[in-house]
């Protein structure tokens, strides 16, 4: 979290053992579980038939909105009402939209570390920390508009010491990608890829654009910085 926005930043080329990430995801896992906990009651509340095994089930190590819409979708209980929301059974997507997002029933907000905890913490663990799609760093910072808006945000977010900015992803812009090209030589930043991947329907694996593979000179630059540590 930097100020009032949420943000993801990549931590690549960590060592998961290292303390400072035992303590951090150790602290995060307890708020999201106590977060999952407060948005299952929520949206049993709203009406759907949903149980904390039924979230566990629909998890793996890790329990996050995309795991609770699952719970909820795949409950025979509430496909009536679903087929008559939606027209159907919605994708996980669909409903996290509808019932998971800030200003819907079933939201609630989740406990963040500081931008500046997460990079202390990465650099701890031996890995480099990036800001992820910079420009859109969440939701509500997209809210704000404007490249000026955004460039001052990013500018106050690098003085943390982050290592490289995630340049090639599914939400950056030809002009955006000439403004982190422009960051980057100023600042001496890596610069990153990603397809930002969460199932087939939504991107392609080692796309940032439909029809536009991630670079593989950035993708064997990125190895050779974290086996090589730029910091």
């Amino acid at each position: 979290r930097f100020k009032n926005y949420n943000l993801h930043i990549l931590g690549l080329g960590i060592d998961p053992t290292a303390s400072s990430m035992r303590r951090l995801l150790a602290a995060q896992t307890r708020a999201r579980i106590i977060r999952a906990r407060r948005m299952m009651k929520r949206l049993q509340k709203a009406g759907f038939h949903i149980s904390w095994n039924n979230v566990l089930a629909a998890s793996r190590d890790t329990i996050a909105r995309p795991n609770i819409a699952n719970a909820v979708l795949r409950r025979h209980e509430n496909a009536a009402r679903l087929r008559q929301e939606f027209g159907t059974i919605p994708s996980f997507h669909d409903f996290i939209k509808a019932y998971i997002v800030p200003g819907t029933p079933g939201y609630v907000e989740g406990a963040r570390p500081t931008a500046l905890q997460a990079v202390v913490a990465i650099h701890g663990a031996n890995g480099l920390a990036i800001v992820a799609h910079p420009f859109g760093l969440a939701d509500d910072l997209k809210m704000i508009g404007g490249y000026p808006n955004r460039l001052n945000i990013l500018r106050q977010l690098l003085r943390y010491g982050f290592d490289g900015l995630e340049a090639f992803h599914p939400a950056t812009t030809p002009t955006d990608l000439r403004v982190f090209r422009a960051l980057a030589r100023r600042h001496k930043l890596i610069l990153t890829g990603g397809s930002d991947f969460h199932d087939p329907k939504n991107a392609t694996l080692g796309h940032y654009a439909p029809t536009k593979r991630i670079p593989n000179v950035v993708l064997a630059a990125t190895a050779l910085d974290i086996l090589n540590g730029v910091r």
